[in-house]
């Protein structure tokens, strides 16, 4: 019995191992195939790559560890363009040259990392000395909120740095500590560069960002500066230093774009009145602050990118407690940053410096160019958008064909839409994702600043808010006669 038993188990065990050999068999008479399916596409396009002529149209495949650069001189001043886009006319591009934008595109310069070292005081300042820009004896503080790109953030640095500026970086708090070495270590170098000692920590939602620049604001007021302009990590200056001068001077007010709140963003049971939110100016009178504290807030909602006149971060300091408003705001879930500056600026009780009337809910601003999907307005951007969360998109409604957050991500596309644009920066332009569009606008800022460039006078005096504090002015100015849309 116990024989037949074991007989019986051998012939299973027999059979088993020869169906197992039969599937493996099966399994490599169909992966061998395969195999030389795939060996013979790659040697296909080893040939096809060697054969077809690689320095014409499409086919130019740029070297990405090439380290030859290119300079560009001129009133003792030196343009040094990264070794990256070397190869890239940026004329060419401003022109409007689609088939070379196209050809540029096909293979998008990307921003290589060089060093992950924190360098010496004289290294890091041989780049920016001598200074790209005369001082026009009117210093504005540039508060940028930083968290990656090291390289891309002194770059910008190089491409604006004027002496009497002041530049002020709050670093995020859970940024690569290798990161906020380099950043601290740039503070280090320049007097006129500020690093404040608290932290936060922030987030794509907004959260703690309208703080961050705040306690910039804060950390720079023994300084002297005549605008702070409120910058995220990948904004890009679009305008030179005696551009953006000429451009305030004219201005005279806060630029802070703002439109109706939707009830989603402004919701109905957060605080509205002015005097619990402490948004009563300590000057005003008895009266006048018992009116004031009655009176709600208007909601406004537009961008955190903002230029905020001295009068009014003084007032902010001074006057009203907007730390109230700003962590009812902050504990909301999504978009947090967007409501503060446009808030303050259009809720006229408080009589907020350099703001406008609450009649005149849509105010326009110059200070962010950004092309929204779905929503151009010619070939910029309203603050009046729907944001749609894609990747892609299509050539009308975003020029390179990337999407972050609803935003199209800038690209060699659309350099002259750039070089015309009104606006003071430039928002979502990302190094790893098209670092030619940054160069070539360094490189427009470099010959502006070197050649003399001359601004629209005539358009930034016809902007609504300039010509609301213009006209309050003349004898005889009424509100209800003022044309807010002109």
């Amino acid at each position: 019995m116990v024989s037949d038993s074991f007989t019986s188990l051998t012939g299973k065990s027999d059979l088993i191992s020869r169906k197992l050999s039969r599937n493996i068999k099966r399994f490599f008479k169909i992966l061998l195939p395969c195999i030389q399916i795939v060996l013979f596409v790659c040697l296909f396009c080893w040939i096809v790559s060697f054969l077809l002529p690689k320095n014409e149209g499409i086919f130019k495949i740029p070297d990405r560890n090439s380290t030859v650069s290119r300079t560009i001189e001129g009133n003792n001043l030196t343009f040094t363009m990264r070794s990256e886009v070397a190869h890239v006319d940026c004329s060419r591009l401003f022109r409007g040259d689609k088939e070379y934008a196209k050809e540029i595109a096909f293979y998008r310069p990307l921003l290589r990392i060089r060093s992950s070292v924190v360098q010496l005081c004289d290294a890091i300042q041989n780049k920016l000395y001598p200074p790209r820009n005369p001082n026009t004896g009117f210093p504005i503080l540039y508060a940028r909120l930083v968290y990656k790109d090291y390289e891309f953030i002194e770059e910008q640095l190089m491409a604006n740095y004027a002496k009497e500026n002041v530049y002020c970086y709050f670093i995020d708090k859970k940024a690569h500590p290798n990161f906020q070495d380099r950043i601290r270590k740039l503070a280090k170098c320049f007097p006129n560069v500020i690093i404040p000692e608290y932290e936060l920590e922030m987030d794509s939602a907004g959260h703690n960002q309208n703080e961050a620049h705040l306690r910039c604001m804060n950390a720079t007021r023994d300084r002297k500066w005549e605008y702070a302009i409120l910058m995220q990590n990948h904004d890009m200056l679009i305008k030179t230093h005696d551009e953006i001068t000429e451009i305030l001077k004219i201005y005279g007010a806060n630029d802070i774009g703002s439109g109706p709140c939707a009830e989603i963003r402004c919701i109905a049971s957060l605080e509205k009145k002015l005097g619990k939110l402490g948004l009563c100016p300590r000057s005003m009178t008895v009266e006048e602050r018992s009116k004031c504290a009655s009176s709600d807030i208007h909601w406004g909602k537009g961008d955190m990118q903002a230029m905020i006149s001295r009068a009014a971060v003084e007032f902010i300091f001074t006057q009203i407690k907007v730390f109230p408003l700003m962590k009812q705001m902050n504990d909301m879930e999504y978009g947090v940053d967007e409501q503060l500056w446009g808030s303050l600026q259009i809720s006229t009780e408080i009589g907020f410096p350099g703001g406008f009337h609450s009649k005149c809910e849509r105010s326009q601003s110059i200070t962010r160019q950004c092309v929204w999907h779905g929503h151009l307005e010619g070939a910029a951007a309203t603050w009046d958008r729907f944001t749609r969360f894609m990747t892609n998109a299509n050539d009308n409604d975003c020029p390179s064909g990337k999407l972050r957050h609803g935003i199209c991500m800038l690209g060699v596309e659309d350099l002259p839409m750039l070089a015309g644009s009104k606006k003071i920066l430039a928002n979502k332009v990302l190094p790893d994702f098209d670092y030619a569009v940054i160069s070539c606008v360094s490189e427009l800022l470099f010959n502006r600043t070197r050649d003399g460039s001359s601004v629209d006078t005539d358009y930034y005096e016809n902007i609504n808010l300039v010509r609301y504090h213009r006209e309050r002015k003349l004898p005889g100015f009424n509100i209800d006669n003022f044309e807010c849309e002109k």
